[in-house]
């Protein structure tokens, strides 16, 4: 008889910590969402104070610059992506081509003195330091919650929710 109860008793506990799993899967989905949203608004911010800074520094370049042409063409295709969680790889991809190319566009204002003394654009190359800095701390924490559910996928009881849910690890970590 005490067998039987203990047994029971096992099965019990099984069965209460299978579904403390199942209403834990949504939360590590939901966190891996809610960091990418908000990788991607630092992002948009970035690029408008992108767009920013290329209007204020347009005029000192030549007017077929190819460091300027080529960052506004990046930022089309990147623009032209819609912001969904299925093509997240696909726009970070394209995110890192436009911060290639402005990166380019930095290098190239070191040749010009007027602007290093412009202090609209001093303080615009700050706060695009400050952005770039919370962008990395994102990135970061946008990692850790991939982690967290791929650990949450590929560990055993877990696994066996995830399978029955149909759920992959579809996003990749964002590399910058």
């Amino acid at each position: 008889m005490v067998v039987v109860l203990a047994s029971l008793g096992i099965i019990l506990l099984f069965v209460l910590y299978m579904i403390k799993l199942t209403l834990n899967l949504p939360k590590y989905k939901d966190n891996v969402l809610r960091e990418l949203a908000t990788v991607d608004s630092i992002l948009i911010k970035r690029n408008e104070l992108m767009i920013e800074i290329i209007g204020l520094v347009r005029d000192y370049f030549p007017e077929k610059s190819v460091i300027i042409n080529d960052l506004l063409k990046s930022r089309l295709e990147l623009n032209s992506l819609p912001q969904k969680f299925n093509n997240a790889d696909e726009r970070h991809q394209a995110q890192n081509n436009v911060d290639k190319k402005f990166a380019i566009l930095r290098n190239a204002l070191n040749n010009y003195p007027q602007l290093k003394k412009n202090i609209r654009l001093q303080s615009m190359l700050q706060e695009m330091e400050i952005n770039d800095g919370m962008l990395n701390m994102q990135v970061e924490k946008f990692n850790n919650a991939i982690d967290k559910l791929d650990s949450f996928i590929h560990s055993f009881p877990s696994n066996i929710i995830a399978a029955v849910n149909k759920v992959e690890l579809k996003q990749k970590k964002y590399i910058r």
